[in-house]
């Protein structure tokens, strides 16, 4: 079968030209957006990697900062767990009326 066969009915040459150009404009169009959908796929694996090492970068910044700062919030830690730890003692003063100050300071 030739391709004329495959085509509808068309009188005039100018027509077939005109039908076969149609073809070749859908299979350029087709080409392109498959093109663009691979470069879109590329696009999103490199953010993917991107936001990937980004994180990893960000966790080990955290964790080095943390460990840099330990001298701070090592002794930080420590006061805010005795503080609600001792708190309760501090009330029990406080409710036999010795002034909370003096209550806190007799519980250090």
């Amino acid at each position: 079968m030739s391709a004329a066969a495959k085509l509808p009915a068309i009188a005039d040459p100018a027509d077939l030209q005109a039908a076969d150009m149609s073809a070749e404009v859908a299979a350029e169009v087709a080409a392109e957006a498959a093109a663009e959908a691979a470069e879109v796929e590329v696009r999103a694996r490199r953010y993917s990697r991107t936001t990937l090492l980004l994180a990893i970068m960000t966790g080990i910044a955290v964790i080095a900062a943390l460990y840099f700062a330990r001298a701070f919030f090592v002794p930080l830690l420590i006061g805010i767990l005795a503080s609600y730890t001792l708190r309760p003692v501090v009330d029990w003063l406080h409710r036999l009326r010795i002034p909370q100050a003096v209550a806190a300071a007799l519980v250090m």
